[in-house]
Formats: structure tokens, sequence, C-alpha cells
């Protein structure tokens, strides 16, 4: 038989200790820390309030004559001499009469003296033929009509003759009868659920709140530290622009007027070359460095070109099938061909 565990454990004691979390986080007793506030109430400096800013302290501002401009006039510099409108072109061009332009006379028109021939192809091979006017098969547009009264017998009055048809046969509906009796109006909740003497369930409603005299302090830190001080407006501390001139009167001058004096100049002389070609009394000198150091060198001619001459260097030898001539220089034995 096999040996089961009926998974029941029984511990042989109690386990009597504290584990490692709650022998190192003890609760403590932790005391309400008090708010820190402001009580609220403003004390009032009863210096004066100084209203120069750090602005108004360090930049004073001083009595001083205004500035005088000394930019220049922006004014064209004009010249007492008189224009100088002379150009290299009004100097050179020299105007030449030209020749009166060669225009070609007009043909005048001669009509021809012989009559036009108004013969064409058409009038040639095309011409009239007599013959008859071909006759027309087509049919009259005339309607046929006849003497006989119209006949108006049709198939459809001839076959399809009108019968009596008899009206359709209508079903009457019964007519109705009330029932035998009275009906019992009573149904099952009538019957089953009648009105009994009780009193109506009054609602367990919970006490509303008791109300608490006294005034609500609903004020917060930010209500109580960032108030809504009363103050006036301030009025602008703006200095009178009324200018008082000095009694000393102003020795010196500024180093822009000292530096930078008017000078007065006239217009600026034009140093561009005249544009004239450079002409010289000496003859030209037209050597070169090609024409003194060069030497001509005597060109060989091709030796095929000498074979036939007492200038030829080679001998003729010998002539193969298909004309090929073979030669030898003269002081060798070799073949050339």
């Amino acid at each position: 038989m096999p040996i089961r565990h009926d998974g029941s454990r029984k511990e042989p004691a109690n386990f009597e200790g504290n584990p490692t979390y709650k022998s190192d986080y003890r609760p403590w007793e932790l005391n309400r820390t008090q708010p820190i506030r402001h009580d609220g109430g403003y004390v009032a400096s009863s210096d004066p309030f100084n209203g120069d800013t750090t602005y108004y302290q360090d930049f004073k501002r001083y009595n001083q004559t205004p500035v005088k401009p000394i930019r220049p006039d922006n004014a064209a510099l004009q010249s007492n001499d008189p224009f100088n409108d002379r150009t290299g072109y009004r100097e050179d061009y020299v105007k030449h009469d030209l020749p009166a332009k060669y225009s070609r006379p007009k043909d005048e028109y001669q009509a021809n003296k012989i009559p036009l021939d108004s013969m064409t192809t058409m009038r040639r091979d095309f011409t009239a033929k007599g013959a008859e006017k071909a006759r027309s098969f087509k049919p009259e547009n005339g309607g046929y009509r006849s003497e006989a009264p119209f006949d108006d017998d049709t198939t459809h009055k001839n076959d399809f003759k009108k019968w009596e048809v008899k009206p359709n046969f209508a079903k009457k509906d019964n007519e109705w009868k009330p029932p035998l009796g009275e009906m019992d109006l009573s149904t099952n909740y009538n019957s089953e659920f009648t009105p009994k003497p009780a009193q109506k369930a009054m609602a367990i409603r919970p006490a509303s709140r008791r109300k608490i005299d006294g005034k609500f302090e609903g004020d917060t830190t930010y209500g109580q530290d960032f108030r809504k001080w009363p103050g006036d407006r301030r009025t602008p501390l703006k200095n009178p622009n009324e200018y008082q001139a000095p009694n000393v009167p102003f020795d010196g001058t500024s180093t822009y007027k000292g530096h930078y004096l008017p000078v007065a100049g006239g217009p600026s002389q034009s140093f561009k070359p005249d544009g004239l070609a450079y002409r010289s009394d000496q003859p030209f000198d037209g050597n070169t460095l090609y024409r003194t150091e060069f030497t001509q060198k005597e060109i060989e001619p091709c030796p095929a070109t000498l074979l036939e001459t007492p200038r030829a260097n080679f001998v003729f030898q010998a002539e193969d099938d298909k004309g090929h001539k073979f030669y030898a220089p003269a002081h060798t034995k070799s073949i050339v061909a």
C-alpha cells in the first residue's frame, strides 16, 4: 500500500518572536507641527516715501546746449568751370558722306497680247451629250381615294362581341349577437390585493446636521499673505523741459570739429587713359627669339623616292611572283621590301 501524507502540518510549539520588519520599523509617536503663519497685520512706515529709482539716481539730467548736427549737406557740389563734354567718340569720329543707296527700278507690267486659251481638260473631255432626261419611277404622293362608304368593321368588332355579365356574388357578414349573461370584470389583482387597514410607512431619515453658532474662518495662507492693500496712484516724477543756458560762454570745440575740417575742393581729375594707341617714330623692330635662335634643318627625303635615282642607298636584289621588289643597302646584304 502506498504511504500518503494526510496534508495536515502540526507545529511542535508556538512561535514566539518578532520579525525583522517589526523590530526595525516601530511606530513612533509624532507630534503635529503647528503651521507658521503671519499675523496679517501691516504696519505702515512713518518715513516719507522716496520715489527716486536707480535710473533717476544714476542717470541725472544736466543743463546743456542742444547739440548742433555736423552732418554735411546732401546738396551736390557745383563747379564754376564750364562742363567739358568732349569725349573720345566726338574727338576721333569722322563723319563720312555715304553714297546714295542703290534702288532697283521696278519692272513695268506689260499685258500679254496673246488671248487666253480657256480650254481645260474638263471642257475638252466632258462635252455635252444629246440624250433624254431620265424618267423618274417614284410613285406619286397623292393619296388613294374611293367613292364607296367607309367600312368600319374590324377583327376586334367582329370576333369580340359584348356578352352580358352578372354581378359578382358577395358573401354577407354575420350579424353580431350579444353573449348571454353578465361579464365579470374582476381581475386577480383586484381580488387578491385588497386594501388593508394600515398606517403609511414613515421615512427613516437621518437627523440634519446641527448648526454651529459662530463665524466661519475661511482664510487661507494665500489670502493672509497676499492681500490687496489700498494704495494711491503714484504721480510720475518728470523734470521740467525748460532749458537754462549757462552764463559762461562755452570755450572749446569737439573732437569731430577739431579733426574733420571742411576743405573746399573742385571736381576730381580723371586719370583714365585716353585709349589712343602708342605711336613711335622709330622703325619697327621685328626680331623675335624664334627668328634669332631658330636654325633651319635640312629635311632628308624618303628613301623610297630615291630608289631609281643615283642618290639611292639601296640596291635592287629580287622580285617575287606578286610584283614586290626587294632592295638591300649598298653596304649590307639584308633584303628590304
